[in-house]
């Protein structure tokens, strides 16, 4: 999902994806294991932005740095729009909830 494109191109892509991992998600039997999936996705995205995002503090890396906190945010929204949809998701004690783990993480490192 580039930052360059226009409102509508970006929404018809996070639309796909969120329809994949609902279609994805709806297939898998248990709620531990969709809350493992969708925690995983975040964990990989994480580290994938991390891996290739972190960047210097010149202009170049700066502008890595939003690429980053925008992908972060998109993804995040699409995450948590597909565990409030997924019929059993979020109804028990380990509900999703990325903005937290991501502070955990911070918290952590």
């Amino acid at each position: 999902m580039g930052l360059v494109d226009g409102k509508p191109a970006r929404l018809a892509k996070e639309l796909f994806v969120e329809t994949v991992l609902l279609t994805i998600i709806e297939n898998i039997g248990s709620e531990e294991e969709k809350l493992r999936l969708l925690n995983e996705i975040w964990d990989c995205l994480q580290q994938h932005l991390t891996e290739f995002l972190d960047r210097s503090w010149t202009i170049k890396g700066v502008v890595y740095r939003f690429g980053k906190s925008v992908a972060n945010d998109r993804a995040r929204s699409i995450l948590e729009r597909v565990s409030r949809r997924s019929k059993h998701l979020g109804q028990g004690s380990g509900e999703c909830n990325f903005r937290e783990r991501r502070a955990a993480r911070a918290v952590m490192s």
